[in-house]
């Protein structure tokens, strides 16, 4: 699924994908929704299970989100729009309900996908995001995972190698989540990196490894990726200092060359 700027747009797709009635669990039927398969035995490695579960959990954040910005639209009648939201709240289960491998739950109607398609039009007209190249995101998050494996082999100081290894995984993680929630999952990653980068400077800086430069130009890469995603009507966050965020990232932290 790719982001079409529209956050309704996408939680319509992600909950009609997964409303599915079936005795399969929870666990499988999100697993199917969102790609991702066991690698060994039919059996989801600890990995995996956290990947689906923080896929979900960015499930129900959009839907809060989405709630959010109907909320901005004067024009609605907001108690039939927001009709099937509790439903949704419910189809998207809570990790505890994930990991006990519980039956998978229906919990939404055609009346309330016919509400949703209504809520995608009343959201158009509120709110709309800039939506980054799908061929640029394949190519950043490529870029990540090639230099996370070159790094894990790397004979360089422990701390220095799990501060890089984080700020990977993190970017990794958000590129993968954007198809979820967009520039708000964006945002949070931007926010999360600044916050390490700073804490661990003098490590980072100090630093001759070129594997510290390599990752400096990706976090370069992933600051303008941002600031280009971030330039919408509308932003549910801190409005312009949410948005210069993904430029303060860009300078803050050099071309990375």
């Amino acid at each position: 699924m790719e982001n079409n700027g529209n956050p309704a747009y996408r939680l319509y797709n992600i909950a009609k994908d997964g409303n599915r009635v079936t005795d399969t669990s929870s666990m499988i039927i999100w697993a199917e929704v969102f790609g991702v398969s066991p690698k060994a035995n039919n059996k989801f490695s600890r990995e995996e299970e956290l990947k689906i579960i923080s896929h979900v959990n960015q499930s129900r954040k959009l839907v809060d989100e989405v709630e959010e910005i109907l909320l901005t639209n004067s024009e609605i009648p907001h108690d039939i729009y927001l009709r099937p939201f509790e439903k949704l709240k419910l189809l998207f289960p809570k990790p505890s309900f994930l990991q006990r491998q519980h039956k998978h739950q229906s919990t939404l109607n055609e009346t309330d996908f016919t509400l949703l398609e209504l809520c995608v039009r009343a959201v158009d007209k509120v709110y709309k995001e800039k939506s980054v190249n799908e061929d640029d995101l394949k190519t950043l998050l490529s870029e990540i995972q090639s230099l996370y494996e070159q790094i894990i082999d790397l004979d360089i100081n422990k701390n220095l190698k799990r501060i890089l290894l984080d700020m990977l995984k993190i970017m990794e993680n958000a590129i993968h989540e954007y198809r979820i929630r967009g520039v708000e999952r964006l945002g949070e990653a931007v926010e999360q990196l600044v916050g390490i980068y700073i804490f661990n400077k003098e490590t980072i800086e100090k630093s001759s490894a070129e594997e510290v430069r390599k990752v400096r130009n990706i976090l370069n890469k992933f600051g303008s990726m941002y600031s280009f995603a971030a330039d919408t009507v509308q932003l549910l966050g801190a409005g312009e200092v949410i948005k210069n965020t993904g430029e303060f990232i860009t300078r803050f932290l050099g071309s990375g060359k």
